[in-house]
């Protein structure tokens, strides 16, 4: 109990996103913090004083979120189902994905260690899609 609370304290709430969020804390039918895979490791790196992930994500559409889960696409064309995956009420959300986490490991590790990955779009890939700017 001690080392729950201890992690409670460490863990602050992060943006609900889709599908499973990175973390749900304790409730009366599961007395433990639930991760998502992404969260997992997330929270782990945490507990060690490492931020992996920038708390802000690229927004994901249906449409993108249909190509990075098609098992799922079924169920996100169904108001019900879909409702059980996604927060009401918005047309894109911030999901946590793992192609984030590769891609956040994917840098020299004093880097990894000092600086968040900033995700964006076309790091759900990896190696990343990202578009470059005539600048970098």
């Amino acid at each position: 109990m001690e080392a729950n609370a201890k992690q409670q304290e460490m863990l602050p709430s992060e943006p609900r996103y889709l599908i499973h969020p990175e973390r749900l804390q304790p409730r009366a039918d599961n007395p433990l913090w639930s991760f998502s895979c992404v969260g997992f490791v997330v929270s782990a790196y945490r507990n060690g004083g490492i931020t992996i992930l920038a708390n802000q994500r690229p927004l994901k559409t249906l449409a993108d979120l249909k190509l990075l889960y098609p098992d799922r696409a079924a169920d996100l064309d169904d108001p019900l189902k879909r409702a059980e995956f996604l927060p009401e009420g918005g047309e894109s959300w911030p999901v946590a994905l793992v192609g984030y986490l590769f891609n956040a490991f994917h840098r020299d590790d004093a880097e990894v260690r000092s600086i968040p990955f900033q995700a964006q779009v076309g790091d759900e890939y990896f190696p990343s899609r990202r578009q470059m700017t005539n600048d970098k």
